[in-house]
């Protein structure tokens, strides 16, 4: 019987190379009568780097056997001064007639399953399609990492500038919002020809029979599912299966070079020290080490640090040529002396996996290449982002927004560090708050990451959405053939415990629906991934893409709405999955019912679907009445804040009351009388602030219906006028009664019902004026700052503190334009009205009994420019600032 085997293809960076291997062990842990051959590339730089480790693994595992391709030649224009991708690139296409040669080769022997290529080795991709061998791709980094590549194509067709340039957040599905100068430092340019190796990569990917990536789902289930439901490729691509198969690591290792740092580290207490490396190509300046090194010492945390030597240029740079460092020649003076027994300084090397696995490591400063990022997950140290070069910085994001298991080391534009941002974030990963979620979390995803390594994992196939069958599929790596077992057959016990899952999710639906039906309430529910027995249990489905409405009614009309539109649900599928899976191929409601004369006019299509006016369904008396009803069910839900309020009214009511009460007409009683009315306006006025985040909250929802044709603009503002009309009457009576009694105003009731008006118009202005401005305010922050400047300004310009006279005559239209000003003249000329011919200050000559009247209350509304003529006046004034 004729060997099977698997052709392995890795970059020739390190890095790329040690992951591969990795896969070649994993692959044979499950199949272990494959033989795994593995195709070396020298690489174009540090050509001996790879040596040792191969010769290392070759005679640990047998069934792994390496063969070195021909040694490729560069001209010296294609150096790697600028970046090491390009170099590469042009050895793996040159390196194509060996990689043909050697699958001849290897394929007289054994029977080759299958081609895995590094994401770097495309071109590698039609030799293994002209031999009719299966081919895979396998991708290094992470599936965020890999929806970008996937999204590429997509990107490059809608700009025409450099990433570099753009300086715009891209939306990559299932990934967060990144800044295009994010993105991996290959693609930024647009120009440079790295730029357009990695184009035409990304477009082999779909080529294949799938991609493996070295990951694992709870460590990035929201974009694996994204790229499973084939949304980062475009709509004519089908996405191929996709396996994640990690976290694959190196094993912990730890002897020769590396043992005197472990030794160290046994003297150290428990989670003490920060490791910090970066990578086997990562390279800092002079200046840069210095900055590390006092940011270290100043820290006062206990440290493991390994230290290359800065690049010629004095700059971040790429370690080409290496020899051991002279530490002394650019650290600062003394700093190994001060810093000895709790920081260490490795020259070149250390054993990452064996130190982020030892118990004395709580922290990782990481330059965030994907293999050091894994093996953080694995041991539970949470990290500092600090990207260097590659896809690093779009690591960070990832690593830093969305996985939530790093802080950020912030640079400056030239990708400086100073030694305080190294102090602080040190600190703060130790020490904090912040730093200990973190950890938490890292923890939490290192259990994840130890399940996924357990040697009973199944790999799972998932199938993207775009395909014809939808669903998860058990698979092994290589080509499936006939046989009578699966792969990864599924126990007896975990299919019943799947099934008293269902029965349980289902009796669940069932009481939430019951408890729909008798208290007439709607629920919202997320439901991961349910099955159509649960789904058919709801009475009517909302179907939506790309923001509009495709279907609305029941399950069982849903196949009629398919065939009507010439599609014919398959029978391995029922209808609301075939429905998903061809989701965006349907026609929107909205979208058929705008007509044009011209269809194949799109731009005048769209421009009549702007016009189309919006259709209410309901007459204005119908909306009205509807919404007076919620509105009043709102008032009853909110009726803490709104007793709140009425219970504040009385409260200052009588606390003013009992302050002014009887205040008298005399010259301290008519100023007095001039204060309690200021600070009237002012309660009365900043009371209603309190309600600026209910409307700013309500404004997405009322624009939402508006627009929807719910109901009308005019509608909503008159019932809400009607609703708060009563209300607010009943604060403005239970305020004036308070007051007016306790601090003995005019006795006549005709200016306490005016006293009364004067109040409510007030309250009606003032939560008229908030919701004015919580309609131009985006969030309460920023609401609350105009609404406190303009108070203040109308009161300052009321005339209370300044007269109108004395003001400058370039800020006069403030004091016309205060609502203060009219609300304090309408209670001065109530007041003073009543008592416009009494004299409220006498003068008595010392020898006569004879009294002379000095001011009247004529004479007070007279001093301020006021007239009896002015009281409805003011109160229209009042109205028209409320309309």
């Amino acid at each position: 019987m004729e060997a099977t085997a698997i052709v392995l293809y890795p970059s020739p960076l390190i890095g790329h190379l040690v992951s591969m291997v990795e896969l070649g062990k994993l692959i044979l842990t499950r199949h272990p009568s494959l033989c795994i051959h593995i195709l070396i590339t020298t690489p174009p730089y540090r050509a001996n780097d790879t040596d040792s480790y191969i010769t290392s693994v070759s005679a640990a595992n047998p069934s792994l056997i390496f063969h070195h391709l021909p040694t490729i030649s560069l001209p010296p224009s294609l150096s790697p001064s600028r970046n090491h991708e390009t170099p590469i690139f042009e050895v793996l296409l040159l390196n194509n007639p060996y990689v043909h040669q050697a699958l001849l080769s290897i394929s007289h022997n054994f029977s080759i399953k299958a081609f895995v290529m590094d994401f770097f080795c495309s071109v590698g991709l039609p030799i293994a399609t002209e031999l009719n061998i299966p081919s895979y791709f396998f991708f290094t980094s992470g599936a965020a990492n890999l929806a970008s590549f996937l999204y590429l194509p997509t990107i490059h067709n809608i700009t025409d500038k450099s990433l570099k340039d753009l300086n715009i957040l891209l939306n990559i599905p299932g990934v967060q919002p990144i800044l295009s100068s994010d993105m991996p430092k290959p693609i930024l340019e647009r120009n440079n020809k790295v730029y357009e190796h990695f184009q035409e990569s990304s477009k082999q990917f779909p080529k294949s029979a799938g991609i493996i990536v070295n990951t694992f789902e709870s460590l990035e289930p929201r974009v694996l599912r994204a790229i499973w439901d084939g949304l980062c490729l475009t709509e004519n691509v089908p996405t191929p299966p996709v396996y994640p198969i990690g976290p694959l690591i190196v094993s912990h290792g730890g002897g020769g070079r590396g043992a005197e740092c472990l030794k160290w580290l046994d003297s150290q207490p428990s989670g003490s020290v920060v490791f910090l490396c970066f990578g086997s190509l990562g390279l800092f300046s002079k200046e840069q080490l210095k900055e590390i090194a006092i940011g270290l010492e100043n820290s006062g945390h206990r440290f493991l640090w390994v230290v290359r030597n800065p690049p010629a240029q004095n700059q971040i740079g790429l370690a080409i040529k290496e020899s051991d460092p002279e530490l002394k020649s650019f650290l600062p003076d003394g700093f190994l002396d001060r810093t000895k027994g709790r920081g260490l300084v490795v020259k070149s090397w250390a054993p990452q996996v064996a130190v982020l696995n030892h118990n004395s490591v709580g922290g990782f400063v990481s330059h965030c290449g994907w293999n050091s990022v894994l093996e953080s997950v694995c041991a539970g140290v949470p990290i500092v982002a600090w990207p260097l070069y590659a896809e690093q910085r779009f690591n960070r994001v990832v690593l830093v927004e969305e996985i939530k298991i790093a802080m950020p080391m912030n640079e400056s534009e030239d990708g400086f560090v100073r030694a305080a941002e190294v102090e602080k974030r040190v600190t703060e990963l130790m020490d904090s708050e912040e730093g200990e979620s973190i950890r938490k979390r890292t923890k939490d995803l290192q259990n994840d990451a130890h399940a996924a390594l357990a040697p009973a994992h199944t790999f799972v196939q998932h199938r993207p959405r775009p395909r014809p069958i939808g669903r998860r599929k058990q698979a092994c790596l290589n080509r499936p053939e006939p046989s009578p077992r699966p792969c990864c057959p599924p126990s007896r016990r975990t299919h019943l415990r799947s099934r008293q899952h269902l029965r349980f999710q289902r009796n669940r639906i069932q009481t939430v629906n019951s408890i729909c039906t008798s208290r007439h309430r709607t629920v919202t529910l997320s439901i991961h991934q349910p099955s159509f027995k649960i789904l058919s249990t709801v009475d009517r489905i909302l179907l939506l893409s790309r923001g509009s409405i495709v279907h609305h009614g029941t399950l069982s009309c849903l196949e009629a709405f398919l065939l009507s539109h010439g599609f014919t649900v398959p029978p391995q599928l029922n209808a609301l999955e075939y429905t998903m899976e061809i989701l965006n191929r349907l026609p929107s409601i909205t979208s058929t019912t705008t007509t044009s004369s011209h269809p194949n006019d799109p731009m005048k299509h769209d421009k009549q679907a702007i016009r189309q006016v919006i259709r209410y369904k309901s007459s204005r008396i119908e909306e009205i009445s509807a919404l007076y009803n919620q509105f009043w069910k709102i008032i009853y839900r909110t009726r803490q804040l709104l007793l709140t309020n009425t219970l504040e009214a009385l409260l200052v009511g009588l606390i003013l009351g009992t302050i002014y009460i009887n205040i008298g007409v005399d010259k301290q009683g008519i100023e007095k009388l001039f204060g309690l009315f200021a600070f009237t306006l002012t309660f009365l006025l900043s009371s209603t602030t309190e309600t600026l985040p209910i409307f700013i909250n309500e404004r997405q929802i009322f624009l939402r219906e508006t627009s929807g044709g719910i109901y009308r603009l005019s509608s909503y503002l008159i019932t809400n006028t009607l609703v708060f009309l009563p209300y607010l009457l009943t604060i403005a009576i239970i305020y004036s009664v308070s007051v007016y009694l306790l601090v003995g105003l005019c006795g006549s009731w005709q200016t306490f019902a005016y006293f009364v008006l004067v109040i409510w118009i007030i309250l009606l202005m003032a939560n008229s004026f908030v919701l004015f401005l919580s309609s131009l305010a985006p969030n309460y922050i920023a609401g609350t700052s105009p609404v406190t400047i303009l108070l203040g300004g109308f009161f300052l310009f009321s005339g209370y503190f300044i007269s109108q006279h004395n003001m400058p005559k370039y800020w006069l239209f403030m004091h016309f334009f205060s609502m203060y000003k009219y609300a304090l003249d309408a209670l001065l000329i109530n007041e003073y009205g009543c008592l416009v011919s009494k004299c409220l200050i006498w003068y008595q000559e010392s020898k006569s009994d004879s009294r002379v009247c000095m001011v009247t209350g004529g004479d007070v509304l007279q001093k301020r420019g006021l007239h009896e003529g002015q009281r409805w006046t003011d109160i229209q004034i009042l109205l028209g600032f409320f309309v």
